[in-house]
């Protein structure tokens, strides 16, 4: 018990270092840029590489772990990313930037796919759950206070690069000094697009929508800050607060949906998405004009509020999606609703960054304003086709962090424990499962 008790511990330390020195060179990397004058839509290629390497890593992922190993293949992956972020600081270059994010990104999924399957070995399945609370609160609260480290020194130098690879390189030794046997990877068959869209669509869209939201958020909201004549204090403290505003959210949100239609929660937070950003449009400026932030304190209000609305979407969305599938097909569905996410969040900062190139930084709170409102009609036009799923139907929300299908392992929803036999990985579109 003790054993298992420290080896999550250590676990989770090492989480936390990855995910406040990937927020950390999130933000870092949209300052640089403007400081640096590359045009708004290249920032949003180089940030949505980051996703496309994402996706990519969790995909090849796995075969590595099962032909190498997870420590060996951790250790890899650290040390491949902990390099590529140096990498920015001495090469500043926008193709090169395109080129060291995508292997971020890559490195990032394989770390965190070694991290996650060791949780699911030493979690037992009476604190699955638990756990799961615990590392949703270890990855929002890290990434939130990795901002703050933006103030350690100028953003126009290689002092805060050589941070980030020194935090990422640190993660590795509790992993690497971990003395528990190598664990088998969580089952993952993703379903079919077609299929998931068919038994849930809401659910689909859902996690679409949070994707193209979230994408743009993380990726351009830093641009937008240093357009809007922030410095680098009152940047870090406006992700901060959109991250402690969503993690505070959470469950919340969770217990609402628990109690009436998700559908319906998911458009209340949607509808405050669209109202919040119109509010951060009304009082930085006029649409189209230079921006100026008068009055910090309400920005700083508003994004925390923002936060708040636009996190939770996700976890409504894959507890909705759960709803409707039979308990056996959790986790290849899950698998499926981050592939969705993944693919939002590729494009979200594409067009984000688009719409501010036509229309100024605001633009970003625009987008923000269309994709919700968007989004809050076709759950809305779903809503007066289909019937809720009735209370007696319905499972319990749990907040679920966007990391990699294999935290569904940890999800007291699934069926599977930990410690059953698991079938090989399947990346989509093999074995003829392509919706």
């Amino acid at each position: 018990m003790r054993s298992a008790f420290l080896n999550i511990s250590a676990l989770l330390i090492a989480v936390a270092g990855l995910n406040m020195g990937l927020g950390l060179q999130a933000t870092l990397l949209g300052v640089r840029a403007g400081i640096e004058g590359f045009p708004v839509l290249m920032i949003g290629v180089i940030m949505a590489t980051y996703y496309v390497g994402y996706v990519g890593g969790s995909i090849v992922c796995p075969r590595f772990i099962a032909n190498v190993g997870h420590i060996r293949t951790f250790a890899a992956f650290a040390s491949m990313g902990s390099v590529a972020v140096l990498a920015h600081g001495y090469f500043v270059n926008p193709w090169m930037w395109v080129l060291f994010r995508g292997i971020t990104g890559v490195c990032f999924a394989g770390m965190v796919m070694v991290a996650e399957s060791w949780l699911n070995r030493n979690a037992r399945t009476s604190v699955r759950g638990s756990v799961l609370a615990t590392y949703m609160v270890v990855t929002l609260g890290s990434t939130a206070l990795g901002q703050f480290l933006l103030n350690v020194s100028e953003p126009g130098g290689t002092a805060l690069f050589v941070l980030v690879s020194a935090v990422i390189s640190l993660s590795l030794v509790p992993v690497a000094l971990s003395t528990t046997p190598a664990p088998p990877l969580a089952p993952i068959r993703p379903m079919g697009v077609g299929r998931l869209f068919r038994a849930s669509p809401v659910g689909a869209v859902g996690c679409f929508t949070s994707g193209l939201l979230n994408g743009a958020l993380w990726s351009l909201t830093s641009v937008y800050a240093l357009g809007s004549g922030l410095g680098a204090g009152a940047i870090s403290i406006l992700i901060a607060t959109i991250v402690f505003g969503g993690m505070v959210m959470q469950w919340p949100a969770g217990w609402l949906s628990d109690k009436v239609d998700r559908r319906k929660v998911l458009v209340g937070l949607l509808i405050a998405v669209t109202v919040i950003a119109v509010a951060v449009i009304v009082i930085t400026g006029q649409f189209r004009n230079e921006v100026t932030v008068t009055a910090p304190w309400m920005l700083f209000v508003l994004t925390g509020l923002f936060g708040a609305s636009v996190l939770p979407v996700y976890g409504v969305a894959v507890a909705h999606a759960n709803d409707n599938l039979q308990a056996d097909q959790f986790v290849a569905a899950c698998s499926t609703l981050m592939l969705c996410y993944g693919t939002g969040a590729v494009v979200g900062p594409l067009v984000g960054a688009t719409t501010m190139q036509i229309a100024g930084p605001l633009g970003l709170f625009g987008y923000f304003a269309t994709i919700a409102v968007i989004s809050t009609g076709f759950i809305a036009y779903r809503i007066s086709v289909k019937a809720p799923v009735l209370d007696e139907d319905k499972e319990a929300f749990v907040a679920v962090p966007r990391t990699s299908p294999v935290v569904f392992g940890l999800d007291p929803r699934n069926e599977m424990t930990p410690h059953m036999d698991e079938p090989e990985i399947f990346p989509p579109g093999e074995n003829g499962n392509t919706g």
